[in-house]
């Protein structure tokens, strides 16, 4: 039976599933009492979980103030994608050549999308998206990699949230290009599994930054890199 989780691994996985990936909170401090009463835990542990989410960059804590949850700026949005990109593509290699490309899983989530499609709430939405790319990256079967996309986990949730939020991502768009990675790594050509996810991330960056062109930023590394 495995043993309970500490009060400060509650704390963390609430605010890091719950509270960073909130696009109304961005900009606002966090309420270490409000967590706390929350999570059903002291105000250590969330202070606790609170420096382990500043070590990762995902909040900045301030003298005297807490915990700040920052604006995603542009060029953080470009990083973030491109990491995804990275970890994603070389993911589908692997995948593709041993044989693991877990296509079942992510047509299960595909298809979860697409009956979201009508009226799911965009919080649901952005799970499922989170849980599809995951999926993969989980396939390769590289856990420092798995720890290091862990790492990103919230802020892709919460730009996948900005982007339906604010600036007008359609998930019937999502879908198609789901779709497209999913077609492509059925097929087993792992070139176009690549192109597929870079094409994917490029869009989701035009959306976020209202780039006409991704030319500047995410788009396929130099050779050798992510391949």
């Amino acid at each position: 039976m495995p043993s309970p989780r500490s009060g400060r691994e509650r704390a963390y996985e609430y605010l890091r599933t719950s509270v960073l990936t909130d696009p109304g909170l961005v900009g606002t401090f966090i309420n270490e009492q409000d967590i706390a009463a929350a999570v059903g835990v002291s105000r250590t542990p969330v202070r606790e979980a609170l420096l382990r989410l500043a070590a990762e960059d995902l909040v900045q804590l301030q003298p005297n103030r807490g915990a700040f949850i920052a604006p995603v700026s542009i060029e953080q949005t470009r990083q973030i994608l491109q990491a995804r990109g990275v970890i994603e593509t070389w993911a589908a290699r692997h995948c593709i050549a041993a044989g693991t490309v877990p296509l079942a899983e992510m047509g299960a989530r595909l298809r979860e999308q697409e009956e979201l499609l009508l009226d799911g709430p965009d919080d649901e939405f952005a799970r499922v998206d989170s849980e599809f790319h995951v999926l993969l990256v989980r396939a390769a079967g590289n856990p420092l990699l798995d720890r290091m996309y862990d790492a990103l986990h919230a802020r892709h949730v919460l730009l996948g949230l900005i982007a339906a939020r604010r600036h007008g991502l359609q998930h019937a768009s999502v879908v198609h290009e789901h779709h497209t990675v999913v077609a492509a790594l059925r097929s087993g050509d792992a070139d176009a599994a690549e192109q597929a996810i870079w094409a994917h991330l490029a869009q989701t960056e035009r959306v976020l930054t209202g780039a006409s062109s991704p030319a500047a930023g995410v788009g396929r590394p130099p050779a050798g890199v992510g391949g």
